[in-house]
């Protein structure tokens, strides 16, 4: 049965959250390394990991981070605009994901795994929540609803967005919300695929290092975006072979301004500079699996035309998001280090679990996921286990 473990945080205090987390990997700068926040600790741009856990000492013993004396569950809850999010934040046993109660939906990458397996274990911490979503819970919404009648002990707004923190650390409610997350069947892996399977390869190595912090939210609550899709080159082909090839599985249209994807079956090319619609026929729609867009970019364009078999290791391809998906895509096209980018329509949890039931996993990074949970402000020490 499902369980969470309560366990001792480091964090910022709590009038320093909003500084420690406000720069986060996404938006690091190495012109601001004198800042001592959350990436002055995990310094992305050294890959020196050994390094990591001198710097975490020092900011324990400086008192910029500070460990929760007695283990605890977190009740966080995220307010953008009108989207709300409310999760319960703790560890939970690697071996679920091996036993079917824990259900990934897309593929990883092999490189991604093996780069965060040999990040946890010389590091031993974990900084980010695997995000885990489930049905439902009455159970769980009352007990959300009684935490959150009373202060946080921590609340800061991070670019319009609001962050709050509840401690659940007494025994009695801590087996209250375990008892309600008895009832749920199972839990589906939102967000974080590369760090749950980099936690379970680490503890198939060893075995006291079997817990991985996650947070469980109502998956109704969550806002689901979409990656895009850089490709390095075409294979060999020619721009204009390469679109000729695509015209024989899309209705290619040539378009002189941007607009988004506005269904499943259409997707945005940019190629040289300009942009193309491209349609996949009712016909295609029939079946599930081009219902899945990013099933028909590998399907339909990565694998035939791009020469790409198996996208969990190739480096011909990568994933990006972006806020302004125009953009991005273009900034990165235009830049020369890629040759095309794919925007695709965002796919949604119905239609994920429909694509599981009926084919297996999606490939990876099928679905980016909204409002991001913040790196950082909750971290496990697995360390002294």
């Amino acid at each position: 049965m499902l369980n969470l473990s309560p366990f001792s945080a480091l964090r910022p205090k709590p009038q320093q959250a909003k500084f420690w987390t406000n720069r986060q990997i996404d938006t690091y700068n190495t012109l601001e390394n004198d800042r001592l926040d959350f990436v002055s600790l995990i310094r992305p741009d050294e890959n020196k990991h050994k390094n990591i856990r001198k710097r975490l000492t020092k900011f324990l013993h400086q008192q910029l981070l500070v460990k929760d004396p007695t283990p605890s569950l977190y009740c966080y809850r995220i307010v953008e605009k009108e989207t709300v999010l409310e999760g319960i934040i703790g560890l939970l046993d690697t071996h679920h994901v091996l036993d079917g109660a824990v259900v990934p939906h897309e593929d990883v990458v092999s490189d991604r795994v093996k780069m965060f397996k040999s990040y946890l274990d010389q590091v031993m911490i974990n900084t980010e929540p695997v995000l885990m979503g489930h049905s439902d819970s009455e159970a769980l919404a009352e007990l959300k609803t009684r935490f959150f009648r009373s202060e946080p002990f921590v609340k800061f707004d991070r670019e319009g967005i609001s962050h709050s923190l509840w401690r659940i650390d007494h025994p009695t409610l801590i087996h209250q919300v375990n008892r309600a997350i008895k009832d749920l069947k199972s839990l589906l892996i939102i967000d974080g695929h590369h760090r749950c399977f980099s936690s379970v390869q680490l503890a198939a190595e060893q075995k006291k290092y079997n817990k991985m912090l996650v947070c469980l939210v109502p998956e109704h609550q969550l806002k689901i975006g979409a990656f895009c899709r850089l490709f390095k080159d075409l294979n060999n082909l020619r721009p204009d072979h390469f679109l000729a090839q695509l015209s024989s599985k899309f209705d290619v249209t040539r378009v002189n301004y941007y607009s988004k994807p506005h269904g499943s079956r259409f997707l945005n090319l940019y190629l040289e500079k300009s942009w193309y619609k491209l349609r996949l026929s009712n016909a295609d729609m029939s079946k599930i699996s081009n219902q899945l867009p990013t099933q028909v970019i590998f399907s339909k364009i990565a694998q035939p035309l791009l020469g790409i078999d198996d996208l969990r290791n190739e480096a011909r391809i990568e994933y990006q998001y972006h806020q302004n998906t125009q953009k991005g895509i273009e900034a990165a096209v235009d830049s020369k280090k890629f040759t095309c980018g794919i925007e695709h329509f965002p796919i949604s949890l119905d239609t994920v679990k429909n694509y599981l039931s009926d084919s297996g996993l999606l490939p990876p990074k099928s679905t980016y996921v909204l409002p991001k949970l913040l790196n950082g402000l909750l971290i496990y020490d697995f360390k002294d286990v």
